[in-house]
């Protein structure tokens, strides 16, 4: 069996994720589980997350950061060089930075595995962009999911107008490639998105979501 936590911390850092992010996942108190592992008479003790990597499964259960979406970039990547059946993600997040959000956005189109995504709780923002983007077929919501969109809010702070003039041309470019991906994800045309988005924040909840085609279906029970 994999050392998972030994194999994604060497992959990871040898692929540019920062030391201090991996750290940081690793150093967080989670709940642990001890494993058994019969082939060498041993147990193993690790948090709950990284044994749910080995079954291919990953949180997105934070903000919208560059080291969280290093870190999950990481994980996707780690989990697609071994074999290219899918991986679930599951999320739980306010958003947060439309650049990193971009980043892991771009990692689910490039791995060769479907990415079946799945909303506990809260997908807002970019945390909606990325939920949307899971293969078609296989992105999910729980019936009391929340799911919000909007336009994208302004990080920049210059004081020159020359700088002020081209920080808005960058967040109009922004926007549009979010539009874009939100329009490619549920077959609304950019147009309607951007109509969506204009007038504040555009909640949804359960089987909303899918009626409006950012989501395929609502999860009721995994009780047989």
């Amino acid at each position: 069996m994999l050392d998972i936590q030994r194999d994604f911390r060497k992959f990871a850092l040898s692929n540019g994720v920062s030391r201090g992010a991996v750290d940081s996942l690793e150093n967080q108190v989670f709940p642990t589980v001890i494993e058994e592992r019969s082939s060498a008479m041993r147990a193993v003790e690790m948090n709950v997350f990284s044994r749910l990597i080995q079954d291919r499964i990953v949180f997105l259960s934070d903000d919208v950061t560059s080291d969280s979406m290093d870190v999950i970039s990481a994980q996707l990547l780690y989990l697609d060089s071994v074999d290219d059946s899918d991986i679930n993600l599951y999320i739980n997040s306010g958003g947060g930075d439309c650049y990193s959000g971009l980043e892991l956005v771009s990692v689910m189109d490039f791995v060769s595995s479907d990415i079946s995504t799945t909303v506990l709780g809260l997908a807002a923002s970019m945390a909606a962009v990325i939920s949307s983007s899971g293969t078609k077929g296989k992105r999910f919501v729980l019936p009391y999911s929340r799911f919000m969109i909007h336009q994208p809010s302004s990080s920049f702070g210059y004081s020159k107008y020359t700088d002020s003039t081209i920080a808005l041309k960058e967040m109009e470019s922004v926007k549009n490639d979010l539009y874009e991906i939100l329009s490619k994800n549920s077959g609304n045309s950019i147009e309607d998105v951007e109509k969506m988005c204009s007038n504040g924040d555009l909640w949804m909840k359960g089987q909303q979501i899918i009626d409006n085609k950012w989501a395929d279906s609502v999860i009721k029970s995994r009780k047989k």
